[in-house]
């Protein structure tokens, strides 16, 4: 029984009506208690074309909570299996290092961590067709699936053409925390993505 008996117990508090999910853990053997926040932003990127064209995905999780009715639905116990969900809008982005200009079609993007229930689980959406010209980035808004609303992480596999030709790429998008979004996205902070560190001359 020792083998399933947690040394750490986990305590999630979700602000929902915020965006943000606060994450606290007890450590029984220190008996500290620390916090971390997670932001509503997840994210992930690689290569498409190595060190010279890169893609990079953001979810941002949706979830509209009246704060008196959620607290109300607590207290009664009235919450559904509904409330665990939550939507997450799609974009993509497309980086270019390539003096050569790009078209990236997005053809469809699944979450491949099936969610018990919820059937929209992927988009195909129509004419989103990005140009990557050489030193920009540039990529949009392509569309809405279906998220668990406590998750830190979700896979996607990702289906799109590159000048024509088809390509399929798996990324795993994290839910960055506070501090995460400060080192990585503030006003000094440099993107995890691998062209932010890629040292390699293009040829």
């Amino acid at each position: 029984m020792e083998n399933y008996l947690p040394l750490v117990c986990a305590l999630v508090l979700a602000g929902c009506n915020a965006g943000t999910m606060v994450h606290d853990q007890y450590d029984a053997k220190t008996g500290q208690l620390s916090r971390t926040v997670y932001a509503m932003y997840y994210d992930d990127g690689a290569w498409i074309i190595p060190h010279h064209l890169g893609m990079s995905v953001v979810v941002d999780r949706e979830k509209t909570v009246i704060p008196v009715a959620h607290a109300v639905q607590t207290s009664m116990g009235a919450l559904g299996p509904s409330d665990s969900y939550a939507r997450g809008k799609l974009t993509v982005y497309i980086w270019n290092r390539d003096p050569d200009k790009h078209r990236v079609k997005i053809v469809r993007i699944s979450a491949t961590r099936p969610l018990a229930g919820r059937p929209n689980n992927s988009v195909e959406p129509i004419g989103k067709e990005f140009a990557g010209i050489e030193g920009q980035r540039t990529g949009g808004e392509v569309g809405y699936i279906d998220i668990f609303n406590y998750g830190t992480t979700i896979p996607l596999k990702m289906e799109y053409e590159i000048d024509g030709k088809p390509a399929v790429m798996e990324l795993t998008v994290t839910r960055r925390t506070d501090e995460e979004m400060k080192k990585y996205f503030g006003p000094d902070g440099v993107p995890p993505y691998p062209w932010y560190h890629d040292n390699e001359k293009k040829g």
